[in-house]
């Protein structure tokens, strides 16, 4: 549930400060100075939580990676050579492509007709025009 708030919480503080139309008489020194204190006890609190592993937070995608290397793992048992092209007809390929180790390609034709920034890109990948 926080992950959404991250994005708003990035701007509050900008636009708050910016919305201060009288200019404080005491100086903000020590205010700024304690929420850099604070910013950096959360950011070291938060690599804390996922060096430690605590209740599961640095295993996010575990199922996910030991699908990935389980399915790379039998290809290579059954055929001896690195796996080059995933596809299918769920998103699962996907994880492959990040995950896998011999970082595959993907077989999927993907749709360009309606973002010309897709079809740029797959011309130049794979030098032709779609």
């Amino acid at each position: 549930m926080t992950e959404w708030l991250q994005l708003f919480m990035m701007i509050a503080a900008p636009l708050f400060i910016g919305s201060i139309s009288i200019s404080p008489k005491k100086s903000l020194r020590k205010i700024f100075f304690g929420l850099i204190i604070i910013g950096g006890l959360i950011f070291l609190g938060y690599c804390l939580v996922l060096n430690y592993n605590i209740r599961g937070a640095g295993q996010k995608m575990i199922d996910i990676k030991a699908l990935t290397a389980e399915g790379q793992q039998r290809w290579r048992q059954k055929y001896d050579q690195p796996l080059k092209y995933v596809g299918g007809e769920d998103n699962l390929y996907q994880w492959f492509i990040i995950y896998a180790s011999d970082r595959p390609d993907t077989i999927q034709p993907w749709d360009s007709s309606e973002d010309p920034a897709t079809k740029c890109l797959l011309s130049r990948y794979y030098g032709r025009k779609n």
